[in-house]
């Protein structure tokens, strides 16, 4: 049911006073105005600024206070629809509380429809059974492209239909005002049409928001090391992605997400962004911790923002990493919280089980067995992430040394194997990069014999934090998480981690 259906069927029903929640005051207000002429119904709109406006006439009401009060006076069969009073609302006045109050029973018995307009809810518990709110969704790939169109015979400009749609797809998430100004943006950069430019004002209208983050996908697959089940996994998922209609008439369900576990530095992340470039979506990193407010009730509307965008931009990949810290515990949380906590893990376990829309979950997290078990079951699947095998750390030195110009057949690739058992990822990069330190000092250019101190002064994790480690791996053999690789990597009491290397 759309938007326009959900508001007539309110009125007839006879509901007197809804609050329609959208950044997009002047979009809703028009669309609320197309509703009321098809009703038969009046249109009014009041700001703070020009009061209560129609076709016809105006009154100069702009104090709230007296702007409520003027409702009366309006003549019957009317739709009134407030912009911004939510500002009123943030602390609410006694008065406005109860005036509005009192305008629930007056319009319900005179043929008056009062809309509040705005970009956030804050509905005083007084008033939260008198009112309902409605979403007023961003705008769809239809209305994107009217606007594109528009840019373009503005300009006398044409453009392919595959850039078009390329175009619209990359505007999706977007305000019509904000998709416009990115056409507009693009048109003057480029005296064209580029997706790729649309996609860069997205990111950066993303990050104003301060809920997402958009992540380039310039990472690849062949960049990471080892994890070949995982991979497989992922390559074997594209497709959904790549052929939605297909897939949906194939009546399969789109894939919902995974859960990626593992200590620090195994390539958790790295997999995620090169998850992106593989499926060529766009990357949305959710740090969920900067969702939560101190203010009641504005950590579940962050977290309702946040769905609504990733429901707008999909089909997209949405990354929490380290996820045991937003929700560890979650489904015990509430006396210290007043329920945020508890109600905001509520939130996420409803979006993972009724969502439909192309949006995959991938979720790292360094330490699973804090989740509560309600949380990993809403996942596809549940990876784990050990130290690499001889053959994967053999191909993470290599991928590290070629990034950074250097031919790996120029090293000893063996040797530096052999003293790095028990090293992640992150601890092989670092260890050459301390070597290039030192190797750079020194003038000379990188070798072997570098590297291999740099391995023996970088600590590896499992020395660092035996203890915690070994809880890790204890934790997957028990759940019996599907592991990364195809060779079971060594678990702590296996491995010997030789770091007293000397120097020459």
């Amino acid at each position: 049911m759309n938007f326009e259906q959900r508001i007539e069927n309110y009125f007839k029903a006879g509901y007197p006073v809804l609050w329609v929640k959208s950044p997009e005051e002047n979009r809703a207000a028009h669309t609320l105005q197309q509703i009321a002429e098809q009703s038969k119904l009046h249109f009014w709109h009041w700001t703070v600024t020009e009061g209560w406006v129609n076709n016809q006439d105006k009154m100069n009401e702009t104090d709230p206070i007296a702007a409520l009060q003027a409702v009366r006076g309006i003549p019957e069969n009317s739709m009134l629809a407030m912009l911004g009073y939510h500002f009123y609302l943030d602390p609410p006045l006694p008065e406005i509380v109860q005036i509005v109050k009192d305008l629930v029973q007056f319009c319900k018995s005179t043929g008056r429809y009062l809309v509040f307009i705005s970009p956030v809810v804050n509905l005083p518990i007084e008033l939260q059974s008198e009112v309902t709110v409605v979403d007023f969704s961003l705008p769809d790939t239809d209305e994107l492209m009217v606007t594109l169109d528009g840019v373009l015979d503005a300009v006398g400009m044409k453009a392919a239909k595959k850039i078009k749609k390329q175009a619209v797809e990359s505007a999706r998430g977007l305000t019509l005002f904000e998709a416009e100004n990115a056409f507009a943006l693009s048109v003057v950069e480029a005296k064209k049409i580029v997706p790729a430019i649309i996609q860069r004002e997205k990111a950066n209208m993303i990050k104003k928001s301060e809920l997402l983050e958009y992540y380039e996908p310039n990472e690849t697959l062949a960049e990471v090391g080892g994890l070949d089940k995982l991979k497989e996994f992922l390559i074997r998922r594209k497709k959904c992605f790549e052929e939605i209609d297909k897939a949906r008439a194939y009546h399969l369900p789109t894939p919902k997400g995974i859960i990626v576990t593992g200590i620090p530095g195994t390539g958790k992340s790295l997999t995620a962004k090169a998850t992106s470039a593989l499926w060529n979506l766009p990357l949305l990193r959710w740090d969920v911790g900067r969702s939560f407010s101190r203010y009641v009730g504005e950590s579940e509307q962050q977290f309702a923002r946040v769905f609504e965008l990733a429901r707008a931009m999909a089909p997209i990949i949405l990354w929490i990493d380290e996820i045991e810290k937003a929700f560890a515990g979650a489904s015990g949380s509430g006396e210290l919280d007043s329920g945020v906590t508890k109600k905001t893990f509520g939130q996420f376990l409803t979006f993972m089980e009724e969502n439909t829309d192309p949006i995959f979950v991938f979720a790292t997290s360094n330490d699973i067995d804090s989740l509560p078990p309600e949380l990993v079951r809403r996942f596809d699947a549940v990876y784990s992430v050990g130290l690499p095998t001889d053959k994967e750390r053999k191909e993470i030195f290599a991928i590290h040394l070629r990034k950074r110009e250097r031919d790996p057949a120029k090293f000893n690739i063996d040797t530096l194997v052999e003293h790095s058992i028990g090293y992640s990822g992150a601890e092989i990069e670092k260890s050459i990069i301390t070597g290039m330190y030192e190797a750079f000092d020194q003038g000379t250019e990188l070798t072997t014999e570098h590297i291999l101190h740099g391995i023996a002064d970088t600590p590896p994790i499992i020395k660092v934090m035996p203890e915690k480690v070994q809880r890790i791996n204890e934790w997957v053999e028990k759940k019996r998480a599907k592991p990364a690789s195809a060779i079971k990597p060594k678990t702590v009491r296996h491995i010997r981690v030789d770091n007293t290397l000397g120097r020459s």
